[in-house]
């Protein structure tokens, strides 16, 4: 058990196993939940191949130097991502309370219309700092990364996250927890110095973990229908939506829903049956955009934030409404399906410098903490490869961010700053 430990602390090794163990949980939802699919295409199994291979290749084409390892004292930059994590989250609530005029008051689906038409109403400067909220989970994982026991830094970190969630409980969004939940298990699994104690306490703590997540989504899930609908199978409707068209529940499974829409064992099968399409819907969204062979979108879908700002700095004008790129835009299309509705085949070339750019940060993650977080993020990234893309939206702020972040580390080694 130890050596299997050992192999997989390795973060050589974590590339690999991140992408696997993502392929796992995909096939295991896709066997285990019943819904009705048909065959991916031998195109989209063909491009979900090559671009997983050209990844794998990007990262390996690097090759490491070994080095003795020194040990220098590193700059801790946990009071500074913290400060910019505050002065994100204070500008952000600042728009949306202020410029938009939201409320924890309204229902979910009010906030967000509020939100997308009032959006032109907000101050850009006001936006653009905003945008450091994004770092929000950046001091908690820190300080699990250097094993940290000052409790003064423990309390900021916490507050941070708390003072975050305030955005959910406005939009309702449930992403952005498991995404954190997620961090925090990897980062704390390779910050880890002993191997994880598989006994009771450890098994207790993830089944308490897992059954919270589950109630956090049943609570929100269940609000957002009832915003909407009054009827006693609205959490069955919810699993036969139109972004599950093709990933839809079995009839024969519907028909027992039915007969007990409001059992507690009824909902919590809903729940996992849920998820899983979540899980495994992306894969077949591609598939229908690589069939139809719709006109790509040429970057603007995958740095629509990067686009946006241009915009409004009148860089550049762009139209940013993809529509006829990606017709069922409210659905996930996994990572490597944002990419190819930019840049259809080609995008293989982006996804071989992807896997570059994650060896690179690996080697700098060696010498300070806050690539070592930036590592364990693109592991997070690699794990969700067939689910959705992690780096679009918001996240791409975040990748700017600590990008910015590797490269001041990585010019202070050289004493050039």
């Amino acid at each position: 058990m130890k050596a299997v430990f050992n192999f997989l602390k390795q973060y050589n090794n974590a590339f690999i196993i991140s992408i696997v163990l993502g392929y796992i949980i995909w096939f295991a939802f896709y066997i285990i939940i019943p819904v009705q699919t048909q065959s991916l295409s031998f195109q989209t199994v063909s491009f979900i191949i090559c671009a997983t291979l050209s990844l794998i290749l990007g990262y390996y084409s690097i090759k490491q130097k070994h080095k003795p390892s020194v040990h220098t004292k590193q700059k801790n930059y946990f009071l500074l991502i913290s400060l910019l994590a505050i002065l994100g989250l204070g500008f952000r609530y600042f728009d949306l309370f202020y410029f938009r005029q939201l409320s924890l008051n309204n229902p979910y689906y009010l906030n967000k219309s509020i939100s997308i038409k009032a959006v032109s109403q907000s101050n850009l400067i006001v936006l653009i700092i905003a945008t450091l909220r994004i770092l929000s989970p950046i001091p908690v994982l820190y300080l699990i990364v250097n094993q940290s026991r000052e409790k003064k830094n423990w309390i900021i970190a916490t507050i941070i996250i708390a003072i975050s969630t305030i955005e959910m409980a406005l939009y309702g969004t449930r992403k952005p927890l498991f995404h954190l939940f997620l961090l925090i298990l990897i980062t704390y699994y390779y910050s880890n110095r002993k191997p994880i104690q598989i006994n009771l306490k450890t098994v207790l703590i993830a089944s308490i973990s897992v059954t919270c997540l589950g109630m956090f989504s049943y609570v929100i899930l269940n609000k957002r229908l009832n915003e909407r609908e009054q009827t006693n199978d609205k959490l069955i409707n919810v699993v036969d939506s139109r972004y599950n068209d093709f990933v839809k529940i079995e009839d024969y499974k519907i028909e027992a829903f039915k007969k007990q829409p409001n059992s507690f064992f009824t909902n919590a099968e809903i729940l996992f049956i849920h998820t899983g399409q979540y899980v495994i819907h992306g894969f077949y969204e591609l598939d229908y955009i690589v069939k139809n062979n719709f006109s790509h979108a040429k970057g603007v879908y995958s740095f629509n934030p990067i686009f946006k700002l241009t915009n409004r700095l009148k860089l550049t004008n762009t139209e940013l409404n993809t529509q006829k790129n990606h017709p069922r835009g409210y659905v996930y299309t996994s990572f490597f399906g944002s990419l190819f509705i930019d840049f259809g085949w080609f995008s293989l070339v982006p996804i071989f410098l992807f896997g570059v750019f994650q060896k690179t940060i690996f080697l700098l993650s060696q010498h300070h903490t806050i690539t070592k977080v930036f590592f364990i993020i693109l592991l997070s990234v690699n794990l969700t490869l067939p689910i959705f893309n992690l780096l679009s939206g918001s996240g791409l702020y975040l990748f700017i961010m600590l990008t910015i972040f590797s490269i001041y580390c990585y010019l202070k080694k050289l004493d050039r700053l």
